[in-house]
């Protein structure tokens, strides 16, 4: 958090230092950029126990064994990103793709004693890892100063997750290990404010939010049969993965300058 509001300040004061451009300033191009910023976890995980084929009497799931968890790092983010704006009298429309690499990496442990009439205690290890991400992306915006851009931005979001899972209860002393990734599809809004600091380069400052929606996978016993218990148990693991991204960046536009 410091070294974001560190940046801030940063941005500020190339800002205020920022001669005025000109009202014919013109927003109107191709750009590329990059960008570098954090990331604050908004992500959950849920484990559940199921039992494929359950033994009369039983039931498939058992919810004094279920497990609930925020997730809430925070790591670094950076990636670059390219575009086209057009600029009409005071508002700018355009569209931007950018690609991302993402820091977050968790990990989850519980360690708890089950409610009556079960016994002994649950640990479970669960860890969310999110590599990257990239957006599709339209923008919205208006020159507050001809130089100076406020937009709002939304659209498409993907990313890749993985995830472990294992899992140990004392009593019956029955261990469960598992994994899963995937590359999610998801949606992305947000605003942000750029300033032109030259006919050709700007310097934005940008939040996000990306929702990549929730994928499972199942953590096998690994011992039960070597137990007698032959019916199937496992462990279900669902991740719901979202996170707040708050980013600086500067971009070279091709053409810009004046109107």
């Amino acid at each position: 958090m410091k070294n974001l509001l560190g940046g801030a300040l940063v941005w500020i004061l190339i800002v205020s230092a920022t001669p005025a451009l000109g009202a014919d300033y013109d927003w109107t191009g191709v750009y590329v950029g990059v960008n570098a910023g954090v990331g604050v976890n908004d992500s959950k995980y849920r484990i559940q126990t199921d039992i494929r084929d359950p033994l009369p009497g039983f039931a498939e799931t058992n919810g004094l064994r279920e497990e609930n968890q925020n997730l809430n790092d925070t790591a670094f983010t950076g990636g670059a990103q390219a575009g086209y704006n057009w600029h009409v009298n005071r508002f700018v429309l355009g569209v931007e793709l950018d690609f991302n690499y993402n820091g977050v990496d968790q990990t989850s442990i519980v360690d708890r004693p089950l409610a009556s009439p079960l016994a002994g205690n649950v640990i479970y290890h669960a860890s969310q890892r999110f590599d990257w991400f990239g957006t599709v992306r339209g923008r919205l915006g208006v020159t507050a100063l001809p130089q100076w851009l406020v937009y709002a931005t939304g659209g498409l979001a993907y990313g890749h997750v993985s995830s472990e899972t294992t899992g140990f209860f004392t009593a019956t002393e029955d261990r469960y290990a598992g994994s899963g990734s995937a590359t999610l599809p998801g949606w992305t809004v947000g605003a942000g404010s750029e300033w032109g600091i030259s006919p050709a380069w700007s310097a934005k400052l940008e939040y996000l939010y990306v929702d990549l929606g929730t994928f499972s996978y199942t953590s096998e016993c690994v011992n039960c049969l070597a137990n007698g218990i032959t019916n199937g148990p496992f462990l279900r693991t669902d991740v719901t993965t979202r996170e707040h991204i708050v980013r600086f960046g500067l971009n070279y536009r091709f053409g810009g300058g004046s109107r």
